[in-house]
């Protein structure tokens, strides 16, 4: 075989090799599309669409040091891109460094403010820190750019329907599905737009049709256990709490927690007359609004969990919120209710360290930051350990309580050991 036919037929593989890539990045499946990219790298190591599109199978299979590291390469032989800053604010967010990703995404925009994915990389940061007005503003740059960018659509649902505006919402998510009626994301959008609006048997729908489509959808999937969970009455009451809370930023949210710990610790310290009733209506609002909205989610799995038909669904994290928060707290309530039967106050004291230590729990599951996740650990760990000492006869810890709980409480309101 001469050298040019040699030459013509690595071509040609390479070019098969890029279409079947291409193929399985647009189907999000990265660790197949990355073997088919480091072949084609192995005989052309520094073409810049190949070190892309390996940069981004690395972000979909949370390989962030290896992304950063294609990334540098990339910015060594292209220099300050706007494409590079827009994906190094991607790889930023998915390691929590929002700032960082904030500030590369306003470089994107700032080189070239007419592409409109730099609009929406921007849109992305504004989400997670809950800056909705900003959020808002960039959906509609880009938009504006390209009426009908799947993402922008998909994002512009999500912002109206926290804001309360669900007619806007449910005509982002429309318009999506009329550009592509197969389109996992649209439905998926419709249904968290109906859920919030209360209609959960409609939402469920949405949401079975999207993973019909793609059945790894994570959106959908969230959002059928949500509308599952609906079902049960106090869970809908925890949605309407939290879709209240939606619209604050989380500064805000976080006021509004630390306000209603304190109006409870003054307010619990008095007793009697107008006062009195006062500060029982403070202790229970505390109790609904706060405690309940870190425990209703881990008792909405346990309520899964003992439904045959629904348990299939959860994954390990549900699973582990079924359990050490769903039925902690479960048990804590019966053990509580209890004292009706055995007049003992150890059954309250007994239920009160099961409560706190469900709330423990809720925030370990799923916690990424190293500290926050075992400073909770240890905490849902030694509240049952206390009331366990409490019906040997070990009651000193007891004194200690309240404490430990307001401590927990106030660890709970920072995101800074919730990342």
């Amino acid at each position: 075989m001469s050298d040019l036919e040699t030459t013509d037929s690595a071509q040609s593989r390479s070019r098969a090799a890029w279409i079947r890539t291409t193929q399985l990045l647009q189907q999000g499946r990265w660790e197949e599309a990355q073997v088919w990219i480091q072949r084609i790298l192995s005989e052309h190591p520094d073409d810049p669409a190949h070190l892309r599109a390996l940069a981004i199978c690395q972000l979909g299979t949370d390989q962030y040091p290896q992304a950063r590291a294609t990334l540098s390469r990339l910015f060594a032989q292209e220099g300050p891109e706007p494409d590079l800053f827009r994906l190094q604010s991607r790889i930023d967010l998915a390691q929590g460094r929002n700032r960082d990703a904030l500030r590369s995404a306003m470089t994107a925009i700032q080189m070239d403010p007419s592409d409109e994915e730099n609009h929406v990389a921007l849109a992305r940061c504004a989400c997670v820190s809950q800056d909705w007005e900003q959020m808002e503003s960039s959906l509609r740059q880009a938009l504006a750019l390209d009426a009908n960018h799947a993402e922008a659509l998909h994002l512009l649902s999500v912002v109206r329907s926290v804001k309360g505006d669900h007619e806007e919402s449910r005509g982002a998510a429309s318009q999506l599905l009329s550009i592509d009626p197969e389109s996992a994301t649209g439905h998926s959008a419709l249904g968290w737009t109906l859920l919030r609006q209360g209609d959960h048997r409609a939402a469920q729908e949405q949401f079975r049709e999207s993973l019909r489509i793609d059945p790894t959808h994570p959106g959908a999937r969230a959002g059928l256990l949500e509308s599952l969970r609906a079902r049960n009455l106090p869970y809908r009451a925890y949605l309407a709490w939290t879709r209240l809370l939606a619209g604050l930023s989380r500064g805000r949210q976080t006021m509004v927690v630390i306000g209603l710990l304190v109006a409870m610790q003054l307010l619990s310290r008095v007793q009697g007359g107008w006062m009195g009733a006062l500060a029982t209506a403070a202790v229970f609002l505390y109790f609904v609004f706060v405690m309940w909205t870190w425990v209703a989610p881990g008792f909405g799995n346990f309520l899964l969990w003992t439904d045959s038909q629904t348990r299939r669904l959860l994954h390990r994290d549900d699973k582990l919120s079924a359990f050490f928060v769903g039925g902690v707290f479960a048990l804590g309530v019966l053990s509580c209710l209890s004292i009706f039967a055995t007049g003992s106050i150890l059954s309250i004291l007994v239920g009160g360290t099961l409560l706190a230590s469900s709330i423990a729990s809720s925030l370990w599951i799923e916690n990424e930051h190293p500290v926050g996740k075992w400073i909770y650990v240890a905490a849902s760990a030694a509240f049952p350990l206390v009331g366990i000492g409490a019906v040997f006869g070990f009651t000193e810890p007891l004194r200690h309580l309240p404490l430990a709980f307001l401590l927990l409480t106030l660890a709970g309101s920072f995101r800074f050991l919730r990342r």
